[in-house]
């Protein structure tokens, strides 16, 4: 092996790990860290790592970001299938990392778009290339969301839920948020990789987008008056859940505590009664709707 092939060789797997490690770093800057700068330090070292790949080495990249974000931010799934469905855990921490590496595949194609229409590092302005980056990053996180379904835990958005691009949420939403961030991070890719003054100038456009989002107003709503609501919480065990003999017994509960209530609106956790209402029968059904059946009162 040549000297040169040598030191390509060693680049390309320091890009290898700089991905995948930025892809971990991206898993911290959601909760309970909430380090929202960490995701676009994340989104910027995996632009800079795929800066001169080729669509099939970007794919590589993307794949290995998004695997190690994925697998190590949905951690939660190994205790719902080992602790409480009782699988071995091999194959627990096994099915988390299929699933991370299988969405992982969303930013594969992600990259390997960006690089294809980059072409060349020189062919583009730093103002394109980071505008690609977000819009690549965007169909991605689009894709993950929607097809087969969808399954968008911890889209990047969600990483500025504290921070100075919160502030857009109200206008642009979760997915609008995380492109802003890919923008940014995309800027800071190319202004570390090309050391141009364009590529400072590449920087005005995410910056003008910081300072009009600090000045959007924020006040969607209007005070109307007082609310009384009252807080549902069976506080079940995971593994008695489903339980077919605790599940009548947290029927009967719901029914008792739902007429007891006395707030104007009564709120249950999500999956409170672990049963869709088809099986419920009519007569429950009925039950539970009792108390809330004349007057302005309701549960959700």
């Amino acid at each position: 092996m040549s000297g040169v092939q040598a030191l390509r060789r060693a680049g390309r797997g320091g890009a290898a790990l700089l991905a995948t490690l930025a892809g971990l770093l991206h898993t911290a800057s959601f909760a309970p860290v909430e380090a929202w700068w960490l995701e676009i330090a994340a989104l910027a070292a995996l632009a800079f790592a795929a800066r001169d790949a080729t669509p099939r080495r970007a794919a590589l990249l993307g794949w290995l970001f998004g695997s190690a974000w994925l697998a190590s931010g949905l951690w939660w799934i190994f205790i719902s299938l080992h602790r409480f469905g009782a699988m071995p855990a091999p194959l627990a921490a096994l099915a988390v990392a299929l699933l991370g590496s299988g969405l992982g595949l969303y930013y594969a194609a992600a990259l390997a778009l960006w690089a294809r229409w980059r072409g060349p590092c020189e062919s583009r302005t730093p103002v394109a290339m980071a505008a690609g980056f977000a819009a690549c990053w965007l169909l991605a996180e689009l894709a993950r969301g929607t097809l087969l379904t969808g399954f968008p835990w911890i889209a990047g958005g969600y990483a500025h839920t504290s921070g100075p691009l919160a502030a857009w949420a109200p206008w642009i939403g979760v997915y609008g948020i995380g492109a802003l961030a890919a923008w940014f991070a995309g800027v800071l890719g190319v202004a570390h990789w090309r050391r141009t003054r364009l590529a400072g100038l590449a920087a005005l456009g995410p910056l003008a987008a910081l300072l009009v989002g600090l000045l959007l107003p924020h006040e969607f709503t209007r005070d109307t008056g007082r609310l009384l609501v009252s807080l549902l919480q069976p506080n079940v065990a995971q593994d008695l859940k489903f339980d077919g003999g605790h599940i009548e017994e947290g029927l009967r509960w719901h029914m008792q505590t739902l007429a007891r209530a006395r707030g104007t609106l009564v709120l249950a956790p999500e999956s409170s009664i672990p049963l869709p209402l088809a099986e419920l029968g009519s007569t429950l059904v009925q039950a539970l709707r009792v108390p809330f059946a004349v007057g302005d009162r309701a549960a959700l």
